[in-house]
């Protein structure tokens, strides 16, 4: 019965502070979104997206507008991992 509680907190607390993960097999895998949060373009798999921990996702040319900060968080933009098509 604990363990179903604190699924669901967590669960809560991700969607209050705008996490989305999609679980496989018991593991966390980043969400890979497809649009870029400021300015709306498509964002491919295998693009050179930036994100921050949040997994907030913009494209290089808005990352380099905001000097590779979140404006949501003021986090650190880095790289996200590229994913192939499946």
């Amino acid at each position: 019965m604990m363990e179903g509680n604190k699924l669901k907190i967590t669960c809560l607390l991700h969607t209050w502070v705008g996490i989305s993960r999609i679980r496989i097999y018991g593991t966390d895998m980043l969400e890979m979104k497809q649009e870029c949060l400021e300015c709306g373009c498509v964002l491919a798999l295998d693009s050179n997206a930036k994100i921050c921990s949040f997994e907030c996702t913009y494209c290089e040319a808005c990352a380099e507008k905001y000097d590779y900060k979140c404006k949501n968080c003021d986090g650190e933009l880095v790289s996200r991992p590229k994913r192939e098509k499946s």
